[in-house]
């Protein structure tokens, strides 16, 4: 039997790998891979609004298409009506998930892994923290400015993110938070020439997390125009889209939070509560970046207006007025 369930759990770790780097070859952390295989062990069911509504729809199809046995298909539609709610009330409802796995089991079945099969493609290996000074390789690079900044809360997330090139693609700097106080003179430099920069924190959902942030307000010496922007996880956000959680059994003392946190956040955060960034899935992670930082906002949907769309684009309609 604990050969078979060892077997199993070989399996899924060698399928999270893959959702991990889903899609195009990210590469992710081991914490970020011990997150997936829990999500691969105890999958998240639910119904989104566009799927509980399409379920909905094909449900009732029997009642109208039945014309026999009416009472048969009508029980049918209400049993379809009541799973849909239930599944859309799962992925609607806020709450935390426990972890079914923990994080010694999981590192014995990466080291056996690791032992049989080689290093998984494209986990990353533990980084040696640098300074900011000693990753600068181009000399004159104080003498631009910088847009925006990004500082971590986990090395391992930095590391993943410059892995990642997300620093190419936003065109920012990402640190660790060791790297910035004191904050280096050349980065002083390079924000006080930007007009519109700004400093970000990405950090988790836990005490230490926002203790993080006040303690950069208070201690990181910045130019007057920039702020410290916190753009990590909340309790809020890691109920909503339903993150694994860890818990500590004893609690924390009641304490001064950010005024932005709601008194069920804070009683969330008391009670022992913490999610990390690296619950979320590492594509989600990046896509959520390039959002917040390029301050993207999705685009409203529309009806197609075919009356405008035709003249177009190089796959216009034809002109019936132009004679050939």
């Amino acid at each position: 039997m604990a050969t078979i369930i060892q077997y199993g759990l070989h399996s899924a770790l060698k399928h999270s790998m893959a959702q991990a780097a889903y899609p195009g070859h990210v590469v992710y952390t081991e914490r970020q891979l011990y997150y997936e295989l829990c999500r691969t062990l105890q999958p998240f069911v639910g119904l989104k609004h566009h799927q509980a509504a399409g379920m909905l729809a094909l449900g009732m199809l029997p009642a109208v298409l039945a014309q026999r046995v009416p009472q048969r298909a009508a029980q049918l539609a209400i049993a379809n009506t009541l799973i849909t709610g239930a599944l859309w009330l799962t992925r609607t409802i806020p709450y935390t998930r426990t972890l079914p796995l923990s994080y010694a089991r999981f590192a014995d079945l990466l080291r056996t892994y690791r032992e049989t099969c080689g290093q998984p493609q494209g986990l990353l290996m533990p980084e040696v923290p640098a300074t900011f000074g000693a990753t600068v390789s181009a000399p004159d690079i104080g003498a631009y400015g910088v847009a925006r900044v990004l500082i971590c809360q986990d090395q391992s997330i930095k590391h993943m993110l410059l892995t990642n090139r997300l620093h190419m693609e936003l065109s920012c700097i990402i640190l660790h938070v060791d790297e910035v106080l004191p904050l280096p003179s050349m980065l002083y430099a390079m924000l006080d020439r930007t007009a519109d920069a700004q400093v970000c924190v990405l950090h988790d959902a836990s005490a230490a997390g926002f203790a993080l942030v006040t303690q950069l307000r208070e201690e990181m010496v910045l130019p007057s125009h920039v702020s410290v922007r916190a753009i990590g996880l909340r309790p809020t956000h890691a109920r909503q889209i339903h993150l694994f959680a860890t818990h500590d059994c004893n609690g924390l003392l009641q304490q001064r939070w950010p005024s932005y946190l709601s008194s069920r956040e804070a009683s969330w955060l008391e009670a022992g509560w913490s999610a990390e960034i690296a619950a979320l899935r590492p594509v989600q992670l990046l896509r959520a970046l390039r959002r917040i930082l390029l301050d993207l906002t999705p685009s409203p949907l529309r009806l197609p207006d075919l009356s405008q769309d035709r003249d177009i684009g190089f796959m216009s309609w034809p002109n019936t007025s132009i004679s050939t």
